[in-house]
């Protein structure tokens, strides 16, 4: 029998999310590329590179120029225990 959503064993982060390849150029002549990975790397002038993975705590801080926001943990809407409980009375 199939486990229900919100028992599922599967981690949030083994979903992965596709990005669309782009390029940047900044003003001083570098670079930054968005990898379909998610990865951003910014290529100097000079031909030296640096890149942050999606997970590193530098990447939203170049992703906000693609537009692309820090993912954020939702939880799980079919969750049957938070519907049960409710929200807090004040």
């Amino acid at each position: 029998m199939p486990k229900p959503r919100s028992e599922s064993t599967i981690a949030a982060s083994t979903h992965r999310r596709r990005y669309k390849a782009r390029e940047l150029l900044l003003g001083e002549g570098d670079r930054l590329v968005l990898k379909a990975t998610g990865t951003i790397v910014r290529v100097a002038t000079d031909g030296t590179s640096q890149s942050w993975a999606p997970g590193d705590p530098e990447w939203p801080r170049y992703a906000i120029r693609f537009g692309l926001h820090d993912p954020v943990a939702t939880p799980n809407p079919h969750n049957r225990q938070a519907m049960r409980d409710g929200a807090p009375r004040q």
